[in-house]
């Protein structure tokens, strides 16, 4: 089993805009619950200085070649994944309503966690950095591309949505701030890359059915 195994921040683990990470047919639905929720951002929330919190493996099938852009099969991770970027967006909507007054480095934290949504095809277009499954991409879409949340269905994306909103409402610019630093350059991902179809199963069998139950 050949496996490409890196460290990043997630500054770093966002950086590719010739990167796609797609959520493929097989993986269940978005169905993190509040507590998941809440879990993910009082994780973040609590970070002292000069601590790090380990976000945890994230492991893609690489041999997905599209022109002009590299889409990544998330194997193990999407719940993640998911709910991070939803995270990333309202975040990207308080620094959004902070630079509206003119603030300069709001607008630079806006436009860094935008960046962090997006990539482009081989054309130049547009994409979202994260590509949900069928069932769920059109409700995704909506949340993270400011579309018409009344349509949609999966309430448990939306429950991340208003969750994060309600979370982030009551901070300061400047615990807004720290909140960022928190998630941007103290948070980091373990990103596993398998070229191999049946290597990547594998490992997602062996990390998720293998580890000791604490007693």
């Amino acid at each position: 089993m050949k496996i490409s195994t890196v460290s990043l921040s997630l500054n770093k683990f966002f950086t590719s805009g010739k990167e796609q990470f797609v959520i493929p047919p097989y993986q269940r639905r978005y169905a993190w619950g509040t507590k998941q929720q809440r879990d993910l951002f009082e994780d973040l929330h609590s970070l002292g200085a000069n601590d790090n919190h380990l976000l945890g493996t994230i492991v893609f099938l690489t041999n997905a070649h599209h022109y002009g852009l590299n889409r990544l099969e998330v194997v193990d991770g999407q719940q993640r994944l998911t709910s991070l970027t939803i995270l990333i967006r309202v975040l990207a909507n308080r620094f959004e309503q902070k630079a509206e007054n003119g603030d300069k480095r709001a607008d630079g934290c806006f436009r860094d966690l935008t960046a962090f949504l997006s990539c482009t095809d081989g054309d130049g277009n547009p994409r979202l950095k994260l590509r949900l499954g069928d069932l769920d991409r059109a409700d995704y879409e909506a949340i993270v591309s400011y579309g018409d949340l009344s349509d949609v269905k999966n309430k448990s994306l939306l429950s991340a949505y208003h969750n994060y909103t309600k979370w982030l409402a009551d901070m300061s610019l400047t615990e807004l701030y720290a909140f960022f630093n928190k998630l941007t350059s103290d948070t980091t991902v373990i990103r596993l890359d398998v070229s191999q179809a049946k290597d990547a199963y594998k490992l997602f069998e062996m990390i998720n059915n293998r580890g000791l139950r604490l007693q």
